[in-house]
């Protein structure tokens, strides 16, 4: 926030006639200054300016129309700077006969389209996520396309086993315990000991291997290969010495969707009987893993199935028909549509009192329009 505490003590040390975005590192900046310089690139791939009177915005530098970072067909000797020059005087509206002269006609058309209020100041807000808000997630991604040679296939098995495993048709929990095992996130022994606490034992609860990491626990410890020889999947783990976990899971899931969802549970059960033997000192035989993860997958498939035809059942389509408003109240309806193709865009609304008889209606053609929603708000309008 600009009028925050923290804001204002770095406006005043290193940028008090100017903005962030434009200002420069300075002389011996603090690391919370230089930090945040670092990141300036980010915001300005993810900012984008919403249009009030104009004033501040420049027409051909600033991203404020969407899709276009900037509009590369500026005129010669062009006098026209900020946005606010390409409305008229009088209307504070879209000056349409200037646009058609300055821009390509798809240009001027959707900048036609712009929604402006000059009663308000133009402001920024976050265009990388849906609701305007910024987010560490979403700048997280424009980071990683501004990562020189950052391909797709850079971590491929690690994206596809977290897509898989969110996928996976398994219990929420199930989930996040294999993306913690996925992140090396799991209390084992050794996990323990970098952070400088000492377990009772430093040996596997079920095997006595000198030092228990999540490897060897879900699939190297001579118990639980037999859980897994138990389950037909022993083909898939005997690598796991050579390969991460992520590509023990993608090669899981090419082999179908039911292998993926016994060996994410598989792991799941081996760690909670892990747990069992080292807390509660019970021991589980690797034949019980195996029916106790085909139960918990039968009960789980049989229980989403109910679910799902219930609410199938519950949302099936029935006849919708118009009921008038009460007596002395006016009932509004109205909708828009927009063409996929090319942007191009209707609206209509009608307004009807108690005994159904028609007021007012009316249709209009929008010229292009982004969203059904934004169609739709219009018509309301």
């Amino acid at each position: 926030m600009e009028d925050s505490l923290p804001a204002r003590i770095l406006k005043t040390r290193y940028y008090p006639r100017g903005s962030f975005l434009d200002a420069r590192i300075g002389y011996r900046p603090s690391f919370v200054w230089r930090s945040l310089c670092t990141a300036r690139d980010i915001i300005r791939k993810g900012k984008r300016w919403n249009i009030g009177n104009g004033m501040k915005v420049r027409i051909w530098e600033d991203y404020w129309l969407e899709g276009f970072r900037t509009l590369d067909y500026r005129p010669e000797n062009s006098d026209y700077r900020v946005v606010n020059d390409l409305l008229e005087g009088d209307t504070n509206a879209w000056n349409h006969t200037l646009l058609l002269q300055l821009f390509l006609q798809q240009i001027a058309r959707k900048i036609a389209c712009t929604h402006i209020n000059t009663f308000e100041h133009d402001s920024l807000y976050w265009d990388a996520s849906s609701n305007g808000v910024f987010t560490c997630k979403s700048a997280y991604w424009i980071a990683t396309q501004t990562i020189e040679g950052f391909q797709d296939s850079v971590l491929t098995h690690e994206r596809r086993s977290l897509k898989c495993i969110w996928l996976a048709n398994i219990p929420g929990k199930v989930k996040i315990f294999a993306w913690k095992a996925c992140m090396n996130l799991l209390p084992t022994v050794s996990n323990l000991m970098t952070k400088g606490l000492a377990p009772g034992s430093l040996s596997c609860v079920h095997c006595t291997a000198p030092m228990e990491d999540i490897k060897h626990a879900l699939f190297l410890c001579n118990w639980a290969r037999d859980v897994w020889a138990s389950m037909n999947l022993m083909d898939l783990t005997d690598q796991a010495e050579e390969i991460p976990i992520e590509e023990i899971i993608t090669t899981a899931k090419d082999r179908g969707n039911e292998t993926l969802n016994m060996m994410l549970m598989g792991m799941w059960r081996i760690w909670c009987a892990r747990n069992s033997k080292a807390h509660g000192g019970k021991h589980v035989e690797p034949n019980e893993i195996k029916l106790s993860t085909s139960g918990i997958l039968d009960d789980f498939t049989r229980a989403n199935v109910n679910w799902e035809e219930n609410r199938v059942t519950s949302n099936n389509p029935c006849q919708v028909r118009w009921s008038p408003p009460t007596n002395g109240v006016i009932k509004i309806n109205a909708d828009g549509g927009i063409s996929s193709e090319n942007g191009v865009a209707g609206l209509g609304f009608i307004m009807r009192c108690h005994n159904g008889s028609v007021l007012v209606a009316g249709n209009k053609h929008v010229a292009y329009a982004t969203s059904v929603i934004e169609v739709e708000v219009k018509a309301i309008l």
